[in-house]
């Protein structure tokens, strides 16, 4: 884990929904603003923000312009978790 940072979930099949860590529960939609990561082999390949909480940065997957997603979707074809 990276200092001062909660794991919230991970990519870890290309094309399927992120899995969550147990302790986001009901609350991964809750609307507060976060700074998240994108890590990859414990190594840093993004760093964003979300006004609107965690749905923004585990919704990637789901959305066929963002950059993130084509990026998601290659490292996870690899057998690879983001």
């Amino acid at each position: 884990m990276i200092k001062n940072f909660i794991k919230i979930g991970e990519y870890i099949k290309p094309n399927q929904d992120p899995t969550y860590e147990e302790f986001i529960g009901k609350n991964k939609t809750k609307k507060i603003p976060i700074v998240y990561l994108f890590v990859v082999n414990k190594q840093i390949k993004y760093i964003g923000e979300s006004r609107r909480g965690y749905y923004r940065p585990l919704s990637y997957n789901k959305n066929n312009v963002m950059r993130q997603r084509l990026e998601i979707l290659k490292i996870t074809t690899k057998n690879i978790k983001v």
